[in-house]
């Protein structure tokens, strides 16, 4: 029996039909609902859906919903974040704002950005730009890193060109730029 011998092995996996295979040799020696198994049945679910298999994807993590009573953080923040991923782009807006709350019950203080970038590309796919605008002035106005103000100035300037806002959006583009 071949053994991957790490979660990191199975991570940088190709998007590929094989290696849906050599996930699940990897999960056969893991915990079920340990965070390294969740974090491959996410992994597994993002390449199905890669693959153009949503519903297979979705039904995959779905299966997994009733069961994060019992699981550790960092799975639950797994398995909310491939949900709230494949929702959001496949336009189920409501099955991403509720996993987005759940997500973001589980998320260490340290990691709170993750669900500002969750809510900001909800809003943003469903051009609710005001909301958007709304969570990223807030955010802005956290004690945030320099990394986090670049992001969210950019989504910012992203919001006003779309909008045409130039005024706005070169204004936010000088931000940037000092």
């Amino acid at each position: 029996m071949i053994i991957l011998a790490t979660l990191d092995e199975i991570l940088q996996l190709d998007k590929v039909q094989s290696s849906i295979k050599k996930i699940d040799l990897f999960l056969s020696q893991k915990t079920k609902y340990s965070n390294e198994y969740m974090k491959a049945i996410s992994y597994k679910a993002n390449i199905l859906y890669s693959k153009e298999k949503a519903n297979d994807a979705l039904k995959l993590l779905y299966e997994y919903v009733p069961t994060i009573p019992g699981m550790d953080n960092e799975g639950i923040i797994a398995l909310t974040s491939q949900i709230i991923d494949i929702t959001i782009d496949l336009n189920i807006f409501d099955q991403a704002s509720k996993y987005i709350k759940i997500k973001q019950k589980y998320l260490p203080v340290s990691r709170q950005n993750e669900y500002i970038k969750d809510i900001v590309n909800l809003y943003l796919k469903k051009k609710d730009y005001e909301n958007a605008k709304n969570a990223l002035t807030e955010y802005l106005e956290d004690d945030i890193t320099k990394e986090e103000k670049v992001y969210a100035l950019e989504k910012l300037c992203q919001i006003y060109f779309d909008e045409k806002e130039y005024d706005k959006y070169l204004d936010n583009v000088y931000k940037l730029e000092s």
